[in-house]
């Protein structure tokens, strides 16, 4: 409707006023809501990449998702869910098909892991509170996405310098 991919703030006017400001997410194409019961690793939702899917946790439940990998592709999954301002306090996982732990994170508001498959497969994400809340307080938006394996990243920081006086200045 004319608004662009992304967090936007968003009142609400109802009988008795104007609410205070929410965050609300918009998707961009492809988009989906979280559908069905995938609360197992063998009933996990099929999801490609690129893609977004926004659901809500499920109290005492993990939600899981099921993802084919290329040779060679590299997978960025990212979590988020203080953008909406969700009780989430999330944990994203990923899994083999053996069941096998392959990376984890628990996140406060926002959190990615970032896997190259080495060989095709299909890997297993999973997604909680992190002490397993749920319900309509605890929305999150899982984005998957793909792109190359940073490895190393450089990043200059202004470097101090320390005068005699003994106070500390940044010098760019």
């Amino acid at each position: 409707a004319g608004v662009a991919p992304g967090v936007v703030e968003a009142w609400l006017q109802g009988p008795n006023g104007m609410s205070g400001p929410r965050r609300v997410w918009v998707g961009g194409e492809g988009v989906r809501r979280e559908e069905g019961d995938h609360s197992s690793a063998a009933k996990a939702m099929e999801v490609s990449v690129p893609c977004e899917v926004g659901g809500f946790t499920e109290k005492e439940a993990l939600d899981w998702y099921k993802v084919s990998l290329r040779a060679g592709q590299t997978m960025h999954a990212r979590l988020r869910s203080g953008v909406l301002d969700s009780n989430l306090v999330g944990v994203l996982g990923l899994m083999d098909s053996a069941g096998v732990d392959i990376a984890g994170a628990s996140v406060r508001d926002e959190g990615e892991l970032v896997y190259r498959a080495s060989v095709a497969q299909e890997v297993l994400l999973r997604v909680s509170d992190l002490v397993f809340r749920g319900g309509d307080a605890f929305p999150y938006v899982l984005q998957i996405s793909e792109g190359p394996l940073e490895e190393m990243v450089w990043q200059r920081f202004p470097v101090p310098s320390f005068p005699r006086d003994g106070f500390c200045e940044w010098v760019p």
